[in-house]
């Protein structure tokens, strides 16, 4: 089989991380449409927050749950720092 072109494999990947934007945003236009939005800035950026930390969490692999219970008892998850 005949190798893809690589401005195919390069646009392949730019697709599978919009997908995890996607994915990403997905929930937050949710909550937005059933609500009607948030009733004060400082709650959707509590909301965001939350969302934001769950989500680093699980593509990090790390199980939701455990992060959660894991902040609610003071051991606050913190993602791995990125390598040279």
């Amino acid at each position: 089989m005949a190798e893809l072109p690589r401005w195919w494999r390069r646009t392949k990947r730019v697709a599978e991380r919009d997908e995890l934007r996607q994915g990403d945003l997905r929930m937050t236009k949710l909550h937005e449409k059933i609500s009607g939005g948030w009733r004060s800035m400082e709650g959707a950026r509590a909301f965001l927050a939350v969302r934001s930390y769950l989500a680093t969490a699980r593509k990090q692999g790390q199980g939701m749950l455990d992060v959660l219970t894991a902040a609610f008892e003071g051991r606050l998850w913190m993602p791995a720092t990125a390598g040279p």
